[in-house]
């Protein structure tokens, strides 16, 4: 019943209000009944745009600003609906209203409880520091009580010489303090010198797989054959011990394939490389690498970097 109360004091008494001219204040009250309709038909955020565009034309109305109120309050902006009840009051003051400046007291002392309300802590910032929230500059007077909507709002602090603060922050039903830390001069902005990491194209990357596998593949060779070799030599020499006749011949032709798997894990190791060494690189470093045979081992040398 309060809500179609509001609606019946601002549609009995809108013609009052005072505009800049006359046509102004006939649109102005067009388009104040069309936000009363969606108003009423539960459109409430097309209503609020209506009484937006009708306060522009007549900005002392105080019928326009109690809907306007009464529209943000049912959005829950109870910021916002805070301001434009509190702007009816004195409007309606002003035009020797009592109903209207009733009915937007009555919703100002209501809204007070429920409003968001942030405090900055501005300590560490310089004198003269401007301070914006949601683009809106915020007096230093206001600093200790910010009403806003809840929700996610936008922080911006800028001064002179010194390289400008923003972060984000979320407005709820509870009081809360922002402390705004000290701004960064201008010529200390932090330079990120961390090398980027090199990549490797996929032809380089491809090449050097295929020399890894060379190299592993060679290596197991050189390693495994000589000791195939020297255990089929052993079988042979135990057999005979025993007075076992083995085949000379199979035991010689291990040892023939014992030799060619010798040979060519060497080749292999070579071929590999080969290829590491032949793939092209941004790097300066070199890398060499030299297989290693004696008479106690078998294996690869590698020097310089990969």
């Amino acid at each position: 019943m309060r809500v179609l109360a509001i609606v019946a004091l601002v549609c009995a008494s809108i013609a009052t209000a005072s505009a800049q001219s006359p046509d102004d204040i006939q649109h102005a009250n067009a388009i104040f009944l069309e936000g009363r309709e969606l108003l009423t038909s539960k459109q409430t955020a097309a209503a609020c745009a209506k009484f937006e565009e009708s306060i522009a034309l007549d900005p002392t109305a105080p019928g326009v600003m109690l809907n306007l109120g009464l529209c943000y309050e049912l959005l829950e902006k109870y910021a916002t609906s805070l301001f434009w009840f509190r702007k009816a009051q004195v409007a309606a003051a002003e035009a020797h209203l009592p109903a209207y400046e009733d009915e937007a007291k009555r919703h100002t002392l209501a809204l007070s409880t429920k409003v968001s309300v942030v405090k900055l802590d501005t300590t560490a910032i310089p004198e003269g520091a401007e301070v914006r929230i949601d683009n809106k500059l915020i007096a230093a007077t206001d600093y200790a009580r910010i009403e806003l909507d809840r929700g996610q709002h936008a922080l911006e602090v800028t001064a002179n010489g010194k390289q400008p603060y923003e972060r984000t922050f979320q407005a709820s039903s509870t009081e809360g303090t922002i402390r705004i830390p000290a701004l960064v001069d201008e010529e200390e902005e932090v330079v990120d010198m961390t090398e980027p990491p090199v990549e490797t194209p996929p032809s380089m990357l491809g090449r050097k797989i295929l020399a890894a596998s060379f190299g592993t593949v060679g290596l197991g060779m050189c390693i495994g054959s000589p000791l195939w070799a020297r255990s089929t030599k052993r079988a042979y020499d135990e057999a005979v011990a025993n007075g076992e006749m083995p085949s000379y011949s199979a035991a010689r032709t291990k040892q023939h394939v014992a030799t060619g798997l010798f040979v060519a894990g060497l080749g292999l190791i070579g071929i590999g490389t080969y290829i590491y060494l032949t793939t092209p690189t941004s790097s300066t470093a070199t890398t060499a690498i030299t297989p290693v045979i004696d008479g106690t081992q078998v294996g690869i040398a590698v020097s310089g970097a990969l």
